[in-house]
């Protein structure tokens, strides 16, 4: 068993006993239609993660956790803008106490492109390393590109919930709440 899928085992029963607290859909239409970004594009990153600050104060979700959700965010609607040329991009945050999902799918009919190494005077090529470092787990599936990021236990509101573990998952489709019965 991979360390993967030895997190991904050890994340399912958090996920499958406690379902989303909130979610959050938004869709955006995108204007541009190639790599070059129109002034309305190049703008969306800021848009949402003002969006997605709104939506986490009014959630009560802790300083820390929130700076950390909206610098992933912020990485990964720029990502789906600049290498995927569908023409919708949808954002999701679903939060748990203490713990924060994001999905950003990139509407495009094939999978993102692997991620490139940054050079020392590029000025792109380091937005999924920064999800990377910011995130306990971080994944792609498709057409979306996921990360979920988890508070200090001191940090968060109801104390002594149980975080996730840290690590990669292999599959994100393999975190789902469990249906109610």
């Amino acid at each position: 068993m991979t360390v993967a899928q030895h997190n991904a085992v050890q994340m399912e029963p958090f996920l499958a006993i406690a379902p989303p607290d909130r979610c959050f859909d938004l869709t955006i239409e995108r204007h541009s239609s190639n790599a070059e970004l129109d002034q309305h594009d190049r703008r969306r990153p800021g848009v949402i993660r003002r969006i997605c600050r709104a939506k986490l104060r009014h959630w009560g979700t802790c300083d820390d956790l929130t700076n950390d959700v909206l610098l992933a965010s912020t990485e990964l609607v720029t990502n789906a803008l600049k290498h995927s040329y569908g023409a919708r991009i949808r954002v999701s945050l679903s939060c748990w106490p203490g713990a924060v999902r994001i999905d950003v799918d990139d509407g495009a009919p094939s999978p993102p492109a692997c991620p490139r190494s940054a050079g020392l005077l590029d000025e792109d090529g380091r937005g999924l390393a920064i999800v990377a470092a910011l995130a306990d787990a971080w994944g792609r599936s498709g057409s979306t590109t996921w990360c979920l990021l988890t508070a200090d236990a001191s940090e968060q509101p109801h104390g002594n919930l149980p975080l996730p573990p840290s690590g990669h998952l292999a599959n994100p489709t393999t975190i789902r709440p469990a249906s109610q019965e």
